[in-house]
């Protein structure tokens, strides 16, 4: 295998290989600074690699490596790629390096090395995708093991297969919550069924910063409306009501389920209930969609109730970040100039906002068209003075994050499409430093941006800035020859 370690850059990296070591498929690549390693989506991790000897760098099944290093998944051994091998097939595999046998973890997105020093490496060998055995033991996939001599070895493979399965059992399958299933024309049995779903604890906790959860809790009282208007059974208001004191304060969150709620309190003939959920629509849906101090209090009130920290710790940033790409929220001068006099707490509170959590967080991916919400919120934003300089650079990475999952894993080179993404990420990045000479910067800033996978795999950021630097030049020679103002 040949890598031109000349002309790979991080503008231009190369795919060394895509392989699948256990459940999920790994690429390699080499930027002129590092080899490293990718695997994802739920969250994408990049993995930086030790050097590698261009000469005699190959893959051996499922390995990557070379004279001196073993690389599986994300992990590497200082052994000769030679001595290393798979013992197994399909999903059950056990890996040799050396006289050393390992295993992966099967945990989705997550690479992890199990070794076992209790298995003869000389001896082992794989039955099937559930059992191994080597001379003292029999093994499963999941840990157990039974010693050899208490099995017959004048056993058929098949019988033998079936007495392991009884000896070591496969652990019980943990039942996962699961989304529920509404018919197409849904009925007051979906609408129970949907209320005892969503009312459940663990289900909450579960899924509580899922966007595949609140398209459920829209459709309860969408359907839970249209029901009681054909049948005025009290029942249906009566448990819509009870579901909606639960889940009360998201509705800052989902708007359009307070819109259905709204309706179902008119019908209802409860006005006092009506004017309350017309009063928070108000407050939640201002002239222009300007982010105001009304919608501030009621998303700190959110965050703060019980009912959200009962959930996991990801659920404040996901629910602050739905509402936050709901609103405009305005630059310092229009700030001043439209609440200082009455609202001065709320200048400094959106203030903080911008430096603290407005694009500032670690994007799993980005795609640079306006249908994905994050970079709409940028394409607002990118030139706000109050935005804090790190968002430019989290935007930049969450694109190039799309660069490498987006890449075709029979490809060496990124193809056209994503070499314009990859570049318009560096072009991006770019803004970072012009917005920290323009406006200063910490050290606690600048020990953040060298912790954003772009910026380490350039070899830091004084390396990424020379490259932001590149494409600059060349964006704007391209523009300057077709024209572009």
């Amino acid at each position: 295998m040949t890598v031109n370690h000349q002309t790979a850059t991080p503008v231009a990296p190369i795919r060394i290989a895509t392989l699948s070591p256990a459940r999920q498929e790994i690429s390699y690549f080499f930027n002129g600074h590092y080899y490293y390693a990718i695997l994802g989506p739920n969250p994408f991790k990049f993995v930086a690699l030790p050097w590698l000897d261009e000469k005699s760098l190959k893959t051996k099944e499922c390995f990557l490596g070379d004279d001196k290093t073993t690389i599986i998944g994300t992990e590497f051994f200082e052994v000769p790629l030679r001595r290393s091998k798979r013992i197994g097939k399909d999903a059950h595999n056990y890996f040799k390096v050396a006289d050393e046998i390992y295993s992966a973890s099967e945990a989705p997105c997550h690479f992890e090395l199990q070794p076992h020093k209790e298995i003869d490496a000389r001896s082992l060998k794989v039955l099937d995708e559930d059992y191994a055995v080597d001379k003292d033991y029999y093994f499963s996939r999941w840990g157990a093991r039974l010693p050899a001599h208490e099995v017959d070895y004048a056993l058929s493979h098949w019988d033998l297969l079936d007495l392991l399965y009884k000896k070591l059992p496969p652990p019980e399958k943990q039942s996962r919550a699961s989304f529920p299933h509404l018919k197409a024309d849904p009925d007051k049995d979906d609408l129970d069924m949907l209320s005892v779903w969503l009312m459940q604890q663990d289900h909450w906790q579960k899924y509580a910063a899922d966007p595949r959860f609140y398209p459920y809790w829209r459709a309860y009282f969408k359907l839970a409306t249209r029901l009681y208007e054909i049948s005025k059974d009290a029942s249906i208001y009566q448990q819509a009501h009870a579901l909606a004191e639960h889940f009360q304060p998201l509705f800052v969150v989902e708007p359009a389920s307070l819109e259905k709620l709204s309706e179902l309190y008119q019908l209802a003939d409860a006005p006092e209930l009506y004017a309350e959920a017309q009063k928070f629509l108000a407050d939640l849906q201002p002239e222009n969609q300007i982010f105001t101090p009304a919608i501030a209090e009621l998303l700190e009130q959110t965050l703060s109730s019980k009912l959200v920290q009962s959930a996991p710790v990801e659920t404040v940033n996901y629910l602050r970040q739905v509402v936050l790409s709901r609103y405009q929220m305005q630059d310092k001068a229009a700030l001043k100039q439209d609440w200082e006099q009455d609202c001065s707490w709320f200048v400094d509170w959106q203030t903080d906002y911008f430096q603290r959590y407005v694009l500032t967080k670690r994007q799993s991916a980005i795609l640079d068209s306006d249908s994905d919400p994050i970079w709409k919120q940028y394409q607002n934003y990118k030139h706000y003075s109050l935005l804090n300089p790190l968002a430019h650079l989290q935007v930049a990475n969450g694109l190039f994050i799309t660069v490498h999952h987006w890449h075709h894993w029979t490809s060496t080179f990124f193809d056209h499409e994503q070499q314009g993404r990859l570049a318009r990420a560096f072009y991006i990045a770019e803004q970072f430093f012009q917005a920290i000479e323009k406006h200063g910067y910490e050290k606690e800033l600048l020990e953040k941006a060298e912790k954003i996978e772009m910026v380490w795999l350039c070899g830091g950021l004084n390396h990424l800035r020379l490259y932001c630097q590149q494409v600059a030049k060349l964006v704007t020679k391209q523009n300057d020859t077709n024209g572009v103002e």
